[in-house]
């Protein structure tokens, strides 16, 4: 890293390739391991799992390692060329849409972490995927959902978060998050900002952002359509990131049963 700012691109942002979003993702949450046990409590010994929007594998290769048999799936390509670049046994990722679930056999368990219902883009679509995910299941199996929450009260203004990650070649990667809820008060507009600041001599710096929309409903319009779809509720938490460390800011955490 350079000890001034000679070297620094004037703040631009360009596009960032599905590739790469695919790379620093993997980077930013390889090492991260909070929530695997989370959901291991609620597992019992060699569960059949599905995890949706499995994206590197990170949740799920980690579920495998503590005994059981875990299915993830992605709709990103890139997402899922990481994955096998680290493969392990008891957890198989395959291209698939959360929509459309298509399997020849039922899950006992699946799981959908890490915000990703949020990023479907209207009720309609959480509502098809919810019964795509009651077809997948057995009787009296669960579904485990990490759903985001906004910000009590919703705020108007922009709030930002930062982290710096070391580069495998040296230097680092840094990472800004700007959050805006929309006026409709249903939508957060998140952007990702990474900085790539590889070691000197090694390459170019460069600027990138995602930028990407979020449904971040209250916890009560959640609960009236897990109950209106017709599941029976057998854990809903509302936290704070202090009793879930692995939950970006409010989170609502809930285990939901097919019957």
């Amino acid at each position: 890293m350079q000890d001034d700012y000679r070297d620094e691109p004037r703040e631009r942002f360009a596009p960032l390739t599905a590739t790469d979003y695919a790379r620093f993702y993997d980077l930013e949450m390889a090492d991260y391991d909070e929530d695997a046990a989370f959901y291991h409590n609620f597992l019992a010994g060699n569960e059949a799992v599905l995890e949706v929007g499995c994206g590197c594998g990170r949740l799920g290769w980690r579920l495998a390692a503590m005994g059981h048999q875990v299915i993830g799936i992605d709709n990103s390509l890139p997402m899922l060329r990481q994955t096998s670049n680290q493969a392990r046994p008891g957890f198989t990722a395959i291209a698939m849409d959360m929509r459309r679930l298509a399997f020849g056999k039922c899950f006992s368990v699946v799981i959908i972490a890490h915000n990703t219902l949020n990023l479907l883009d209207s009720e309609a679509e959480i509502r098809q995927t919810l019964a795509a995910c009651r077809v997948a299941l057995v009787a009296g199996g669960r579904l485990l959902l990490h759903l985001l929450l906004p910000e009590t009260p919703t705020p108007s203004e922009r709030h930002m978060q930062f982290r710096m990650m070391p580069l495998p070649q040296g230097g680092q990667l840094l990472k800004e998050i700007i959050r805006h809820y929309a006026s409709d008060g249903d939508t957060m507009l998140l952007t990702e900002r990474y900085k790539y600041r590889p070691s000197a001599g090694r390459a170019a710096f460069r600027n990138y952002q995602h930028r990407m929309t979020l449904l971040a409903w209250s916890p009560e319009r959640w609960r009236h359509l897990f109950a209106e779809t017709g599941w029976r509720i057998r854990f809903f938490s509302v936290d704070e990131p202090r009793r879930f460390p692995f939950a970006t800011g409010r989170a609502l955490l809930v285990v939901l049963e097919k019957h």
